[in-house]
């Protein structure tokens, strides 16, 4: 991240937080959808 070391800090600490809310919503849309296993698992079962 060496583009936020070179913003001013109030900017640099707005993007950090910006991008750890993107993280946090990232991973837990991760966590949210059907893993493949359990998709091949209800085919192979039907």
């Amino acid at each position: 991240m060496r583009i936020l070391e070179e913003l001013p800090n109030p900017i640099q600490q707005s993007a950090k937080h910006a991008l750890n809310i993107l993280q946090e919503e990232l991973s837990s849309y991760a966590e949210e959808q059907p893993q493949p296993e359990s998709n091949l698992k209800s085919i192979i079962i039907e």
